[in-house]
């Protein structure tokens, strides 16, 4: 029921974001995929342009919970609830920019899901698996958003602070980094 609550409140707090939408654009620093997901979108979006508010508040409240059930599960505040997501719906929604459809929407619901994993890297059983799909993560992210590479020395430091050096967890990241472009050039071949 408070998941219900949460969720029409953010869309009352973006009422007037549904009822005047913007259409987004492209820009130069977009990535490839971004400008591919667009043109897709440019279609129901010219028929039907609440898509993208719609889109956005949809990304923002999945972005919302899934910090929610992180600061629950690490017990950041003594009993469990929905601060945290209700404060990320407002924020969100009193910063205009914050609630527009963009590829910066886009990588930011990509990076949230990532981060947990990256600070519980020193207990986890799976390291590598979880730093493999971090490298890939920002790999995929360079394509919605060029300058989405430049996050990957965060997976570094995060592997630097929470376990000892390892050559081969480095060179896993790496490879879940380079494995978009990969499949990117053998897609464009």
């Amino acid at each position: 029921l408070n998941l219900l609550f949460l969720f029409f409140l953010g869309v009352a707090l973006r009422m007037n974001t549904f009822t005047n939408p913007s259409i987004p654009f492209t820009n130069e620093s977009d990535g490839w995929l971004y400008k591919k997901l667009m043109e897709f979108l440019s279609g129901p979006g010219k028929s039907f342009p609440s898509i993208f508010p719609i889109l956005a508040y949809l990304l923002i409240y999945l972005q919302a919970l899934v910090l929610n059930a992180y600061t629950n599960q690490r017990r950041v505040f003594p009993s469990l609830h929905l601060l945290t997501a209700f404060s990320v719906v407002f924020l969100s929604a009193l910063v205009p920019e914050w609630g527009q459809w963009s590829p910066l929407l886009l990588v930011n619901t990509i990076l949230i899901r990532v981060w947990p994993k990256l600070t519980d890297l020193d207990h986890s059983e799976k390291v590598m698996s979880d730093v493999f799909n971090a490298g890939f993560a920002v790999g995929i992210c360079s394509f919605i958003y060029f300058p989405a590479i430049f996050l990957y020395p965060l997976i570094l430091l995060a592997l630097l602070i929470n376990r000892p050096f390892r050559f081969t967890e480095w060179f896993i990241s790496l490879i879940g980094l380079a494995l978009p472009f990969y499949f990117f050039f053998v897609f464009q071949y």
